[in-house]
């Protein structure tokens, strides 16, 4: 797979809501563009067990911050929480970017 130099940069976002945190992709490009893929991919782990959850899609960006991807998941204080995320165009990565939030971090 081919990578270069990207016009875009991607950032995982975690919002805590009353039950759940919620992550999404923040897209920034300098560019539109209307052929994206992202993936964003989550894996919980924690005295209870671990779990894994993805999400895929298309994307049409427009120059400038774009939000992508929406997944839900309930996390206790004690989960450390890996979340990875990939865009591309085509077979060429665009951006990707993983994030570790660690207990009590979220």
């Amino acid at each position: 797979m081919a990578a270069y130099s990207s016009p875009c940069t991607v950032d995982i976002i975690a919002t805590a809501e009353k039950q759940q945190h919620r992550f999404h992709l923040l897209l920034q490009c300098e560019a539109a563009d209307s052929n994206l893929h992202y993936e964003i991919g989550i894996e919980k782990k924690g005295p209870n067990g671990s779990s894994r959850t993805r999400q895929s899609g298309h994307l049409s960006a427009h120059a400038g911050k774009n939000q992508a991807g929406n997944i839900a998941i309930n996390i206790m204080p004690t989960d450390t929480v890996t979340a990875t995320a990939t865009i591309r165009r085509g077979d060429t990565l665009m951006a990707n970017t993983t994030r570790i939030f660690t207990p009590g971090s979220l």
